[in-house]
């Protein structure tokens, strides 16, 4: 295994492979790769990410906070129809239609492999961490592994994916079979908390027969100072990024809305929870307001100007909203939904000073919750990093790092 040294030290060569990557993607594994790169760079490791960009005339190599990005530019599917002159007015069209994308998508995809694989090979690096989801960047390392002698492959897992958003029984089966094989080759597991847990409690665990696993926390938690808010004329609620049919309904958090005095209180919603809203409610509380999509760097400013921030907990206890670190690390009183009582989210606000746990379809006091959003107060910066220690972006990373060179 090749390392480099610098002032006595060694260096290690570290690869992390990520479907997308900034600027072009924002999403909660994008920012928590970001955090892992960023991380791994400030311990003294020699980082580079290697990522699709699906946008012309953009860098193809970019050095950011102390790490390397590789961009491999992968050509959009043109409309099949168009590209081969296809009419799809038949059933037939359509299958050839899907045939030919599904056989352009294989090539793409190989030339992102080899491109991955021949450079790793050539400048020696020591790891390969893929990053899912997706699980394809999994089959990616995989890949590198077969084809780089002597590199290490380190499988990160922030979503689950056997039982992630499974359609049928046979759709589960493939998954399974699917993920097994793949993982056969990985050297070592690192894993959120929870996710491991959950594959157990479907009697199916692909990581068995690995000795080294880590579980760790999302390594994206920074405690923020204090700053001054905009003055606004009502107690400013906020909830920022996605609901999900099967998985994180909002149907306690928009019933309980309906209760407020809106002449005090408003709920402003960012992202593609919007979309979600205006599908699923005919009406909506007159004090919620649907802001559309913002960039990650802009919701982190909208949670810092917030008065209160709304979480809703998903059904699956294996999976934790991104979104709850970022609140706490803006020290933010927080409002938290559940639908279990192993609900992650549950566990993690257990010691928060400022939080309402509101359990589905439990009785609750609207007034109670109307007085914390009018009186709550953030919590100060030294009393959150008391409580997260553990929890906080550089001790994650460093245990991270000392999990990928541990022999």
């Amino acid at each position: 295994m090749f390392c480099c040294f610098f002032g006595g030290i060694k260096l290690s060569k570290i690869a992390i492979i990520s479907e997308h990557f900034y600027p072009y993607n924002d999403n909660a594994n994008t920012s928590c790769t970001q955090s892992v790169a960023k991380g791994l760079a400030e311990c003294g490791e020699d980082v580079t990410v290697f990522s699709k960009s699906f946008i012309k005339n953009v860098p193809t190599f970019e050095e950011k906070d102390g790490y390397k990005i590789v961009r491999y530019f992968y050509k959009k599917q043109e409309k099949i129809d168009n590209r081969f002159g296809i009419k799809s007015n038949s059933k037939i069209a359509d299958f050839s239609v899907t045939v030919l994308t599904s056989i352009i998508y294989k090539i793409e995809t190989q030339k992102v492999r080899s491109f991955y694989a021949e450079k790793l090979k050539k400048e020696k690096f020591d790891y390969v961490i893929s990053v899912s989801n997706p699980f394809m960047n999994h089959e990616t390392a995989n890949y590198i592994k077969k084809c780089v002698a002597d590199i290490s492959w380190i499988a990160y897992y922030l979503d689950p994916y056997s039982f992630n958003n499974v359609k049928n029984i046979s759709e589960e089966k493939r998954r399974k079979n699917h993920e097994k094989n793949t993982l056969k080759n990985a050297d070592k597991i690192i894993a959120l908390e929870g996710i491991i847990d959950g594959y157990n409690k479907n009697n199916f665990n692909p990581f068995s027969d690995k000795k080294e696993i880590l579980e760790t926390t999302l390594p994206t938690l920074e405690i923020k100072k204090s700053r001054e808010k905009e003055p606004h004329d009502k107690v400013k609620l906020l909830y920022v990024g996605r609901f999900y049919e099967d998985i994180r309904r909002p149907d306690e958090l928009i019933k309980m809305l309906s209760g407020f005095d809106c002449r005090e209180l408003e709920a402003e919603f960012y992202g593609s929870c919007c979309e979600y809203l205006r599908n699923h409610f005919e009406q909506l509380p007159s004090c919620v307001r649907l802001c559309g999509t913002v960039s990650n760097e802009e919701s982190k400013r909208l949670i810092e100007n917030s008065d209160v921030v709304l979480n809703v907990g998903n059904k699956n206890t294996n999976q934790t909203p991104s979104k709850i670190f970022e609140y706490i690390s803006c020290c933010k009183p927080i409002i938290n939904f559940y639908e279990s009582d192993d609900d992650t989210s549950l566990k993690i606000l257990k010691e928060y000073p400022s939080v309402i746990n509101i359990k589905n379809n439990e009785k609750y006091s609207i007034k109670d919750v109307e007085n914390f959003c009018k009186n709550a107060k953030e919590i100060d910066a030294e009393t959150a990093e008391r409580i997260y220690e553990k929890m906080l972006s550089k001790n994650v990373i460093k245990s991270i790092d000392e999990f990928i060179k541990k022999s």
